[in-house]
């Protein structure tokens, strides 16, 4: 009687499964943990990307409606042939265009590459030289556009004799000197959004020009009788 008891152990097989369901609780908890943090994450980028998204594809819409613009215009002011002559004009624009866009790329990787190495310096020396580098091949692509201005729709299918080339080369030559103002547009939007993940301060100059356009298109075309090249 006067012996201790002995005392109870738990058996291995309890131990075990004691330690498996606690395992199994720490488990969840960490997984539900990983879990709302990489939805807190997710939610975070998808934020982040419609941020940098929604301003960019407002100013690519504003260049179609500028040209839905101008068609009303021609039309209403100037009569089909100037209006058909517009979509030659347009055609040879876009081309020429849509290979100067590809400037940004470059614009883009340098000045991202500076900024992630923590040489902010170097950020401002690729803008100044590619904007200097986009005036000087926007005022060629100007200079030497309106030059064959005449061979370039004869690509779009317009030939000498045709009584659309006179209104096309009126609307296209105006255009192709604003090669150095829309180059200035695509490189500070690479840098902006590559650099400083800044997308709107381009769109405000893009809906300014848009604005003046919207105001000078009708004053030129119907109030000055300037044409197509109005």
């Amino acid at each position: 009687l006067l012996q201790p008891r002995p005392t109870l152990r738990p058996s291995p097989l309890v131990r075990d499964r004691n330690l498996h369901d606690r395992n199994l609780r720490e488990s969840a908890w960490l997984s539900r943990a990983g879990r709302r943090a990489r939805d807190g994450n997710e939610a975070k980028v998808t934020r982040q990307i419609f941020t940098l998204a929604w301003p960019a594809v407002l100013g690519a819409s504003i260049d179609p409606v500028l040209s839905l613009l101008d068609t009303y215009w021609v039309s209403r002011c100037l009569g089909m042939l100037s209006l058909a002559a517009l979509g030659p004009a347009l055609n040879v624009e876009d081309w020429m265009f849509d290979i100067l866009k590809t400037v940004q790329v470059p614009v883009r990787s340098l000045t991202s590459e500076s900024v992630a190495a923590g040489r902010p310096e170097e950020v401002q020396e690729t803008l100044s030289q590619a904007l200097c580098f986009c005036w000087r091949v926007g005022l060629a692509v100007a200079i030497l556009g309106s030059a064959i201005s005449t061979f370039l729709l004869r690509l779009s299918s317009v030939e000498a004799s045709s009584p659309l080339l006179e209104p096309a080369k009126a609307y296209l030559v105006p255009r192709l000197f604003g090669a150095p103002g829309l180059l200035t547009l695509i490189v500070l939007q690479a840098a902006l959004s590559g650099a400083f993940r800044d997308t709107s301060a381009v769109l405000r100059l893009v809906l300014l020009g848009a604005g003046l356009n919207a105001v000078l298109t009708p004053l030129c075309v119907a109030g000055l009788h300037a044409g197509t090249a109005g």
